[in-house]
């Protein structure tokens, strides 16, 4: 880094405690969901979004808020770049 931007003394990231800030929280574990052709017990363990119903053999597609909640999508955080003040006052910014 110090080759590049020589003025540069370091790097701060920004960290966000709640990567989903303002949605809902992931879910663990497995949830229970209804099979829509035959009422049988589905269990969603998050692997794949196309569940196989074990009773009546058709293929259940996963809501995309289902989804999303258990694949949350990860917010950017930002970073700053911190300067060294001495370095920066050497840089002819006139070039």
């Amino acid at each position: 880094m110090k080759k590049g931007v020589p003025a540069a003394d370091f790097f701060v990231n920004e960290q966000i405690h709640d990567k989903l800030k303002g949605s809902e929280p992931a879910i663990s574990g497995g949830i229970a969901l209804t099979c829509p052709k035959c009422a049988g017990a589905l269990i969603i363990d998050g692997k794949d979004r196309l569940v196989p119903c074990k009773y009546c053999g058709v293929n259940v597609y996963l809501p995309d808020d289902l989804w999303l909640r258990l694949h949350p999508v990860e917010v950017k955080s930002r970073w700053y770049l911190v300067y060294d003040k001495k370095e920066v006052e050497k840089i002819d910014f006139d070039k």
